[in-house]
């Protein structure tokens, strides 16, 4: 068993390679993610996502935008931190629920691999 566990290894690490690769040109995919306080979401972070939340009255923004009511407890950079989007600006945060954050997260990903 300890065999096929060798040879799967660098197979593994051959696939994850090729698809990081280019995302990793553009700034999109970090290495090492680290901590949420090593990636600047520490104390600071969280006083402003609570203020947004707040603000958005925990409200999906891009669902108000298409006219619906639906929660969302994700505080997501309108504009991404790879992309130049200013971290703490209030003005480029809102309140996002976990469906739109994922579609959000897969095509800013596509664009940065090149798709």
């Amino acid at each position: 068993m300890a065999t096929k566990l060798k040879t799967l290894k660098p197979r593994v690490a051959t696939l994850g390679q090729s698809a990081s690769v280019a995302a990793g040109a553009s700034g999109w995919i970090a290495r090492s993610r680290g901590t949420p306080e090593q990636r600047g979401y520490g104390t600071e972070w969280r006083r402003i996502r609570q203020r947004i939340l707040q603000r958005d009255c925990y409200l999906c923004q891009t669902c108000v935008r298409e006219g619906f009511m639906r929660s969302g407890n994700i505080v997501d950079h309108i504009v991404n931190k790879a992309d130049g989007g200013a971290w703490y600006d209030e003005a480029n945060l809102e309140v996002i629920c976990a469906e739109h954050h994922k579609a959000k997260t897969a095509r800013e990903s596509a664009m940065a691999s090149g798709g």
